[in-house]
Parts: C-alpha cells; structure tokens; sequence
C-alpha cells in the first residue's frame, strides 16, 4: 500500500513539475521530490522513473478518493491480487522502495499510528458513542481498517467501502501536517462516518433530501457530507474543552469550511450545534440548516 501510494502521488508530482516548475510546487510535493532525487541513486533512477512512467499513463490522472476503479484497483492490493500489469511495476522497484525511501517512511506512519491510538484510548469512550447518539446509528457496523502511508493524494486521507460491505477502509497520509495529533482523529472519523452516513437517507441523508423537497429546492451538493466534517470535530472539540485544552476543528484548520463550504458551515454553526447540544431535534435543525443553505438573497 505504501509503495503504490508512494508511486500514485510522486507521478503526479512530476507532472506538476513539468507544467509549473520546481519554484511553483507547494511544501508537501516539494518535500517529496527532493526525497525522490536525493535518497534514489542515479543509478536506480532509471527503474523508478519506468514505474513513475507507468504510473502516470495508468493512474495518475485518476481520483484516489472518488474513481471506483481505482476503489477495486486498491481492494486487490488489500487482497495481495495486483493485476499483473500492476504487479510487475511494483514488483520491480519494490527492492529499491525498501531500501531507499521505506525506513522514512516506515518511521514518520509509526509515529502518527501511535499518536492517533493514543487518541482513540483516550477519546473514543466518549466520541464515539456521543457520535452514533448524534448520527442515530450505530457505530461503525462493520470492521474498520485503516492504512497509514506517506502520502495519499491532495486530500490527505480518503475512504474506499471496500469489497461488498464486508469492511470499510480508510487511508491516511502521515506526511501531511493537517493529519497531526487530534485532527488525525477527527479526519479519520470523518471518513469513518461515511460508511454510517448516506446521501439521500437515513436519519441526516434523508432528513437533508426531505427538507429540499419540502423547500421545493433543488439539494445543496455535499451537504450531507459537510454535517460529518462538522458533528465529529465539534464532539472532539467540547471533549478537548472539557479537558482543558483549546481545539479548532480540522476542517476549519485546514480550510475546507473556510473555503470551500462557508455557507454550510455558517449554518451548520447557527443550527445544527443546538441539536448537538440537545437544544434542538435532528429534524429541526437540519431544516433550519438547509433553509438557510438555499435561500439566497
């Protein structure tokens, strides 16, 4: 998992490369191309530049977090069940893997996994039932796995449902700093929440498409996903109150509310924490929510 990762975000780093220039690469992608020119000797360049080349053609312009073929591509990786075109570019830089970049690598996942079941056992007694309570579903029904490698994509972590519903699976990149410490956790039951939390039903899925309709307005994009950015970091963040300690959600750290979803998060901040805080019903506050999402004035 880790090499094929590896391999997926340093492809298109390069091609980053070409198109904007060493100078324009932001902190991350030029971390992992001086990583990439510095640790692999010229003479192993030419084999890794060949599975980069693969890599390019074959996957680089897919999407890590919302490509089903590239979901069942990692679902055989899980299985030990590359294809073979697959197989044989791994297979032929998986020496050079082990010994140039993976020690790096190896120690910065060991690092974050500890920090994140540090959290778990300190957090999880209370997130995660708090989280089912506000979901009104049960936690986590099926198994959870979670692969940490070095980089995953842009996002930083994604979520794949894995092989008929037996498992859901989580990767999460310990390179990038939005994962550190307590936003890990969150981020990491966020992508946890998709396999509780539908578009268009169940309690937050449906509630969200039957306020629309009830509004006669079409449903805002990503609505329902935003409500699990915004339920798991608000629970974490009172419970590092409680604690004594200042938390800022992860999504509003990394900018994704800030940026992306401001007026999700304005009314998801107006009136979606009354129900959190057990002020408000599930029903009320997320009609209020969407009201207030599709009425643009």
């Amino acid at each position: 998992m880790n090499l094929h990762h590896t391999l997926y975000y340093q492809a298109n780093v390069l091609q980053m490369l070409y198109t904007t220039g060493l100078d324009a690469l932001p902190g991350l992608p030029a971390r992992v191309y001086r990583e990439m020119v510095t640790l692999i000797p010229s003479p192993e360049q030419g084999r890794w530049y060949r599975a980069l080349r693969f890599y390019q053609n074959e996957y680089g312009w897919r999407s890590l977090s919302f490509d089903d073929e590239m979901y069942a591509l990692e679902n055989d990786l899980v299985a030990g069940t590359p294809p073979v075109q697959l197989k044989r570019a791994l297979d032929d830089v998986s020496q050079i893997y082990r010994e140039r970049l993976w020690p790096i690598h190896d120690s910065l996942n060991r690092k974050s996994i500890e920090e994140w079941q540090a959290a778990v056992a300190r957090y999880g007694p209370s997130f995660f039932p708090a989280l089912a309570k506000l979901y009104q579903r049960p936690w986590l029904p099926i198994p959870c796995r979670v692969d940490v490698v070095a980089t995953t994509d842009r996002l930083g972590a994604y979520n794949n449902p894995g092989t008929d519903n037996r498992y859901w699976h989580i990767v999460m990149s310990s390179y990038d700093r939005e994962n550190d410490d307590l936003h890990g956790l969150e981020i990491m039951t966020h992508e946890a929440s998709h396999s509780i939390v539908l578009p268009d039903d169940g309690p937050i899925g449906g509630t969200i498409a039957s306020a629309c309709k009830a509004l006669g307005r079409p449903e805002p994009n990503n609505l329902w996903q935003a409500t699990t950015m915004y339920v798991p970091g608000i629970v974490l963040q009172r419970l590092a109150y409680a604690a004594g300690m200042h938390y800022e959600l992860a999504f509003v750290a990394n900018g994704v509310f800030t940026k992306a979803y401001p007026r999700y998060y304005a009314a998801l901040q107006r009136h979606l924490l009354p129900y959190v805080d057990g002020r408000a019903t599930l029903g009320e506050a997320l009609y209020a929510t969407v009201a207030q999402v599709v009425s643009i004035t």
